[in-house]
């Protein structure tokens, strides 16, 4: 955390407030909405995960974060609502009060709160595996299994704890001479890919079984361990012990009768030197099926993304092994003992036993509820549905992407190993986290339906609000209740009144809960109407709303026809509820290497909508005066854009601000016959305008480069006919033998191609150069910015004087025409335009020195 960068930004909120105050001291109407002395209150009515509510109050402002998934308003309360409430506390734990403390003294913010999950943690986790050590035995090595093996032979006949189970879903062989035999189903026989690491699977086929071994290395070139036993694709699978072909029909019918098993494949270990995985363990293979829970979540598990029956799940209990589920129940169960035993600490400690909101009952349900969230935590690395990383060596979780999906392959892991996956890392992910909160301004957490709430009343609001029906935030949060409702139910029962989380509230567009995709747009345009015109309505009149919207366009087509997205929905809803939009920008909000990005086209930008309420006195105009308005208004703005470095990538989701004002700031546009023009068409007029805007007149460039581009059009980088560009240089006056001394061009054979950015001399000077054209001023600055960076680039450009803007225009106009067909020259071009104010500033500092 850059405490710097926070100061300054508090300070510069606390300037512009008192700006703001002094500025409507005079209005008998809005001055209670201006007091001086107070920061205005922060909303965020679809609060989700509570990254914006946390950054607000970091900001210095009263944050409210309100959210209709209970699960969501839980992790609220604990991000935003609990720590506020201690802030700056000792610690209540009676180690806080002999031993040195770990934060130092005084204790600021919720440093006192995470030092006491820590303590009662490590009481939760011992209590936990005092009572199911024997669910998650060590693992003695033997002089067999270190047999061959060089980084098993130190630990021979010592005890090894045990990280995880890789286990295989097995069905009976397709083959009635085999019936009575278990095959594996597996999908990948490799178990380390790590360098130096490498371990894989062989299959030991025997008369009434099939075994694992366990080797070193990388497997034999000739083998087949990366697709384990899969057959193709479609699901099918290769009986290892009569050779046909296992199809997913076949599969499917197994898992549905319950007759699917389990086998046990290999082990990991942690051992001296580092993690080893080895073969399976009857005595290992045992425990776990022996273990029988009690108590199951038997509650029905709704597919999100992927069809979880090929594999027999349709409950949530049957996504969890029984150990894991013995598990999470006994420690869940042991919330309430630990519960009395920290209220009894912090009655020692002196907080009050009065029932008050920073009395000792509440810190104890503080406490209780950092631990539930721990082992709901730990949900998501101990179910069915993980695998082993095979590149890290480690447990990956559940939600590597936004669905659950269910693979024949999965690993199990050990909660109290103390490594990735265990009970004990969540505690101390979650400590170290609260130990980093600044909250010394209150927050609060509360559920409410955004469509109806009243909470804002003044507030300043940001919001991220749900993505048409690009997620399904209810059901995937259903993973996550199940435990948090049986671990926490009885210390939040307003939130967990329900089985599931509440789903036909929930504001997103589901065909299958509305009744069809034209009924479920409905519902998320009539339901987002309905929030925004409470915000609308009750949002601080001195600041805009801002909204946050980034997933992929997915059309819907109308029963009359009609395509639209769920931006041009989205947009909908909030006209309708009387906003204006006053500007969009593109923000980089999402990691590029996260999960979900690494084999997904995945967002990288998301767009921030600034919203103001639409005059009550606004007009209604025709089509024709707003294409006119646009025409006038957008240009200078996308020069102003380009000067400032707007990429060309953000440019067009930039000006649907700028376009959108002037649409919006109007009651209705109207065709000539009368009727409404749609959000989507005045997108479509928007993008004409700009696309106009952003072509360069004839006027602005020498003719060699209004060759080149109209050549770069047809053809790029690629050769193409030696006529066709003899003919368009006719047209133009010039010469293909004039194109090439100009530098432009290279060509023989009957062929012309247009000069790479690496083949470009290194030695040209603009100074010298005879012909110097607009083409090779920018593509020189690309090389030059790739090669010797800002600098570089500065420096030609202080060569290249007036052509400099022609240049930057240029870019723009090139990365529109590669409309996605040359990707590696469309991201050069955006480089040089997103770097022309660094640059330019370069240049500055040069001069100023």
């Amino acid at each position: 955390m850059d405490k710097t960068a926070i100061k300054r930004a508090r300070n510069e909120i606390a300037r512009s407030w008192e700006r703001t105050c002094e500025d409507n001291a005079d209005d008998p109407d809005l001055r209670h909405n201006f007091d001086p002395r107070r920061l205005p209150g922060f909303h965020d009515p679809f609060a989700g995960g509570g990254t914006i509510p946390l950054e607000a109050q970091r900001l210095g402002l009263d944050s409210l974060a309100t959210d209709l998934n209970p699960v969501a308003v839980l992790m609220n309360k604990a991000m935003v609502a609990v720590p506020s409430k201690f802030a700056g506390r000792v610690p209540v734990n009676p180690r806080a009060q002999q031993d040195e403390l770990p934060y130092g003294q005084p204790y600021r913010h919720a440093q006192g709160l995470a030092a006491d999950v820590r303590y009662y943690g490590d009481w939760l986790e011992r209590e936990g595996l005092c009572k199911m050590a024997h669910l998650f035995p060590a693992l003695r090595i033997t002089p067999k299994m270190a047999s061959g093996r060089p980084r098993l032979t130190t630990d021979v006949g010592k005890k090894c704890t045990v990280l995880a189970w890789i286990w295989v879903r097995t069905v009976a062989s397709p083959n009635p001479a085999f019936q009575h035999v278990q095959v594996p189903l597996a999908t990948t026989f490799v178990l380390s890919r790590v360098k130096h690491q490498e371990a894989y699977v062989q299959p030991v086929i025997g008369e009434d079984r099939i075994d694992f071994a366990v080797f070193d290395g990388k497997p034999p070139k000739d083998s087949t361990a990366s697709t384990g036993t899969k057959a193709g694709r479609g699901g099918r699978f290769r009986c290892l012990k009569s050779g046909i072909i296992i199809s997913r029909s076949y599969v499917v019918a197994e898992a549905k009768a319950g007759r699917m098993g389990t086998q046990l494949m290999a082990i990991v270990v942690q051992t001296g030197s580092g993690r080893v995985c080895v073969p399976p363990q009857l005595y290992h293979e045992a425990v776990a099926k022996e273990a029988v829970a009690k108590w199951r979540p038997k509650v029905a598990f709704v597919p999100t993304k992927y069809d979880p029956s090929h594999v027999g799940v349709t409950r949530f209990d049957q996504l969890f092994p029984d150990r894991q589920i013995v598990a999470l129940d006994m420690l869940s169960k042991l919330l309430q003992p630990l519960r009395s035993k920290v209220a009894a600490d912090a009655r020692c400690a002196g907080l009050p036993d009065d029932g008050s909101e920073s009395g000792a009952d509440a810190y104890a349900r503080a406490i209780v509820l950092y631990l539930g969230l721990a082992i709901s935590k730990a949900a998501g690395y101990w179910s069915s549905a993980c695998i082993w990383d095979k590149s890290r060596q480690k447990i990956a979780g559940v939600f590597g992407i936004q669905a659950v999906k269910l693979t024949y392959d999965y690993v199990e892991a050990n909660g109290f190993s103390g490594s990735v996956g265990s009970l004990r890392s969540m505690i101390t992910a979650i400590e170290k986290v609260l130990g980093r909160f600044v909250c010394d301004v209150p927050g609060h957490a509360e559920a409410a339906d955004a469509r109806a709430q009243q909470l804002t009343r003044g507030r300043v609001v940001s919001t991220d609000p749900p993505y048409y029906d690009n997620i399904a935030y209810a059901e995937l949060s259903d993973f996550y209740y199940v435990w948090l409702r049986r671990a926490l139910g009885s210390e939040f029962p307003a939130l967990f009144g329900t089985l599931t989380t509440p789903k036909s509230d929930e504001l997103v567009a589901s065909a299958s809960r509305q009744g069809g995709k034209e009924a479920a747009k409905q519902f998320f345009e009539e339901g987002m109407t309905s929030a925004m015109r409470r915000l609308a309505e009750q949002a601080h009149p001195a600041y805009p709303v801002t909204v946050y919207y980034a997933f992929k366009q997915a059309e819907t087509r109308s029963r009359e026809g009609r395509v639209s997205t769920g931006w041009e929905t989205f947009l909908e809803g909030i006209l309708a509820a009387g906003f204006q939009v006053t500007g969009t920008w593109p923000v980089r909000t999402e990691m590029a290497t996260r999960m979900v990005a690494r084999k997904a086209n995945a967002l990288a930008t998301s767009v921030v909508l600034v919203l103001r309420r639409r005059s009550e006195h606004a007009k209604t105009i025709g089509s024709k005066r707003f294409v006119r308005e646009l025409k006038e208004k957008l240009p200078p703005i996308v020069r102003e854009m380009q000067r400032r470095g707007i990429a060309p990538v953000d440019m067009a989701q930039a000006m649907i601000g700028p376009g959108m004002r002037v649409f919006s700031k109007y009651a209705q546009v109207l065709h000539v016959d009368g009727s409404r023009v749609t959000v989507g068409e005045a997108l479509g007029r928007i993008n004409k305008v700009l696309d106009a805007s952003l072509r360069i007149e004839g006027s602005d460039l020498d003719k060699y480069t209004l060759w080149a581009v109209q050549w770069f059009e047809s053809y790029g980088f690629d050769e193409g006919p030696y006529e066709r560009a003899e003919v368009l240089a006719t047209a133009k006056g010039i010469s293909v033998e004039g194109l090439g001394k100009a530098g432009i061009l290279e060509y023989g054979a009957g062929k012309v191609r247009l000069i790479r950015i690496d083949a470009l001399p290194d030695d040209w000077d603009p100074s010298t150069d005879s012909r110097l054209t607009v083409w090779e001023a920018t593509h020189h600055l690309i090389r030059q910015l790739q090669r010797d960076g800002v600098e570089g680039a500065a420096n030609l450009v202080h060569k290249l004087g007036p052509l400099t803007e022609p240049a930057s225009a240029l870019c723009y106009r090139l990365y529109d025409l590669c409309d996605g067909q040359w990707q590696r020259q469309a991201m050069l071009y955006n480089t040089l335009a997103e770097s022309w104010d660094a640059i330019r500033d370069h240049q500055v500092g040069m001069f100023d020195a």
